[in-house]
């Protein structure tokens, strides 16, 4: 098991390689939201991403915590340039749930 502090490293690994914010000039497209999303799900939740689907649930599917699924929506806001206020993120049962409030939040 890894500590907090491995955790919090992996974290900032995650955010300085692999989820560098698009130009908020060019909106990403589905596909490119769902890749990076994948990509956050298995960096945090040790999941591979060929196995997430915009489908997938976030705790029946990918047995993501409620601590994981919290990092995924800070590392999504980083990520993306997005807000999640904790009323949307409620709301967040599936990928698809969450690629579909980036493509309708991110700056244009």
């Amino acid at each position: 098991m890894n500590s907090f502090q491995d955790k919090l490293g992996s974290l900032s690994s995650i955010n300085e390689q692999d989820a560098q914010p698009k130009a908020t000039n060019e909106a990403s497209t589905d596909a490119d939201i769902f890749k990076s999303l994948a990509k956050m799900v298995q960096d945090i939740g040790g999941i591979s991403a060929e196995n997430v689907t915009p489908e997938s649930r976030f705790s029946e599917d990918l047995a993501i915590s409620s601590l994981n699924l919290i990092e995924l929506i800070v590392t999504v806001e980083d990520h993306f340039g997005v807000r999640i206020e904790d009323n949307d993120a409620k709301h967040f049962k599936t990928v698809q749930d969450v690629l579909d409030f980036v493509q309708s939040h991110q700056a244009s």
